[in-house]
């Protein structure tokens, strides 16, 4: 699996204050790593984590436990990810 702590894990620009972000589909590589980490090997992607906890905190173990909703035909599902340590 893999978390970021942002609402995407893919290449975009935003832009500078003023100007207007790049619109998504003049971005090549939009969707490149949904493709290959999800749908090619299988690694499940989470998006918007709160990670400032876990990164004051440095290395070390946790116990991650997520319950996603069972939505028949989806690709994605809302859940509650819960790092204990």
């Amino acid at each position: 699996m893999m978390g970021a702590d942002n609402w995407g894990i893919e290449p975009y620009d935003f832009g500078s204050k003023g100007e207007w972000p790049t619109p998504i589909s003049e971005i090549k590589e939009w969707g490149y790593c949904h493709m290959n980490l999800s749908a090619r090997r299988g690694i499940y992607l989470f998006e918007n984590l709160d990670l400032k906890d876990l990164g004051e905190r440095g290395p070390g173990e946790i116990l991650f436990t997520w319950s996603p909703l069972k939505l028949v035909g989806a690709t994605g599902s809302p859940g509650n990810p819960i790092a204990a340590w």
